[in-house]
């Protein structure tokens, strides 16, 4: 059983004793404001299969927490890792194009952090030549990107306990 009404409802018509799982452990995480004078952006990327329907989204917020804006794109059909590394790779021309020069960039991708930090080009080709003007265009920034457990869903059984307080 995984707990719907509508599960437990058409299981007590048929007179079945039911077993509801557990609720999942709720963790509280803390977001931390950026440094000062800098834009901190979350980017998350979904798919629908692998390769499936492919999409991204953005939130920026200043130093103070304030809102500064947000989007959604959608990519058609590609792997579940290029619609993260399209997060990050728009979310640095973004802020490029909109004068923020110091970014704090999170990813719930571990695989995209390491590439960015190893400034590796081992990336799709199709975005090869968008990878190259990411990396011109942070040699101009101040920039730090970190990677979060957005998701929250079943983390502490592979990674363990983590300290969200950071």
């Amino acid at each position: 059983m995984k707990n719907s009404m509508d599960e437990l409802q058409t299981l007590q018509r048929l007179h079945v004793s039911s077993r509801p799982s557990k609720a999942p452990r709720i963790l509280e995480v803390i977001w931390h404001p950026p440094l000062l004078v800098c834009f901190k952006v979350n980017t998350d990327g979904a798919t629908f299969g692998s390769p499936g329907l492919v999409g991204y989204a953005l939130v920026f917020r200043t130093c103070k927490g304030f809102f500064k804006g947000c989007f959604a794109i959608s990519l058609g059909v590609c792997f579940a890792f290029e619609a993260k590394l399209a997060a990050v790779v728009h979310a640095i021309d973004y802020a490029w194009t909109f004068g923020c020069r110091r970014l704090w960039l999170e990813s719930d991708s571990a695989f995209v952090v390491a590439v960015f930090r190893s400034r590796s080009r081992k990336v799709p080709w199709r975005w090869r030549s968008a990878w190259d003007m990411c990396f011109s265009l942070l040699s101009q920034m101040d920039f730090v990107v970190t990677h979060i457990y957005w998701e929250g869903v079943g983390w502490e059984k592979i990674f363990g306990t983590w300290d969200h307080r950071r």
